[in-house]
């Protein structure tokens, strides 16, 4: 018996660039996703640090090896939105965060590590901003989230 449900299509793997590396015992590689098709998109790292911004980097899938870096950058105020929550985890187990700095324009850049296989997902919402006793504004949210899933060595 054949079945008329079409097979869903595979993630199209995104180029990634070296745009620096860093001093120490061991070069970091920080890569910069190319502008992603159309659909969903993966970047992968085994070695290195992997750098995401939004909204360009919003809802891709991101597949590291234990040790790999990913850095998010979150850009400040914009609109009616408050600058970004601080972007979370959700499984420190699988990928912890290290470091969260808030920049004088508000942005924020955190960065995790990978610690063991498993897949954990990095959040962070812009809120509207309310002012006084007024009606809400009618601007939605803004979230970002990215699916990070840590392969065994």
């Amino acid at each position: 018996m054949t079945s008329n449900t079409p097979e869903p299509e595979a993630p199209t793997t995104v180029a990634a660039t070296v745009v620096g590396t860093s001093i120490g015992t061991s070069p970091t590689r920080i890569l910069t996703p190319s502008p992603a098709p159309s659909g969903d998109a993966t970047v992968s790292a085994t070695t290195g640090e992997i750098t995401l911004t939004t909204p360009r980097d919003n809802h891709k899938a991101v597949l590291i090896h234990p040790g790999v870096r990913v850095q998010v950058e979150l850009p400040g105020k914009g609109g009616p939105w408050d600058p970004f929550t601080s972007p979370e985890s959700s499984d420190s187990s699988v990928l912890q965060r290290l470091s969260v700095v808030s920049q004088p324009s508000g942005a924020t850049i955190a960065t995790f590590v990978g610690v063991q296989a498993g897949q954990a997902v990095i959040t962070a919402v812009a809120r509207v901003r309310r002012h006084g006793s007024g009606p809400p504004s009618r601007a939605p949210n803004i979230g970002f989230g990215v699916t990070v899933t840590v392969q065994s060595g």
